[in-house]
């Protein structure tokens, strides 16, 4: 049994001495959108602001101007973001928070979100996200710049 526990501990100490470690700054990124119930495109431009929680593990805000499609409204998204690095270069997102939507009888949305990337040249970031603003699903590619 102290064998056993010995060699699982190594294995999860060499692990975390391997994986490289989460980074905590600002990233300006741009997306696009397809909400399936509402039929419609949207285009997304945001600034998220980390900070480091633990060794892979970043969390923070990420703001900034939604335009929705058919009919046209205007947005302002608002997230609080937890990111996982599970890979030197993949990561795991986070994201829920109200988006303020200008036109339409709602404007207050909920939104939560699960996405997912790779990190490209230490700087970039290129993914995709699965999620849902109210009253509709929604999926969408994103690409990220560290600045």
């Amino acid at each position: 049994m102290a064998l056993r526990r010995l060699a699982v501990c190594s294995i999860l100490g060499a692990a975390l001495l391997w994986a490289h470690p989460a980074r905590a700054g600002s990233e300006a990124s741009v997306g696009a959108d397809f909400l399936v119930d509402d039929n419609a495109g949207g285009f997304l431009g945001t600034l998220a602001l980390d900070t480091g929680l633990a060794r892979h593990v970043t969390a923070g805000v990420r703001f900034g101007l939604f335009m929705e499609s058919g009919p046209t409204r205007l947005g302002f998204p608002a997230d609080l973001r937890i990111r996982f690095r599970v890979h030197r270069n993949v990561y795991i997102d986070g994201l829920a928070g109200p988006w303020v939507v200008f036109g339409g009888d709602q404007h207050l949305r909920f939104h939560a979100g699960v996405g997912a990337g790779i990190i490209l040249l230490r700087k970039v970031t290129f993914g995709a996200e699965l999620g849902y603003l109210d009253p509709s699903s929604m999926i969408g590619v994103r690409l990220g710049f560290a600045l």
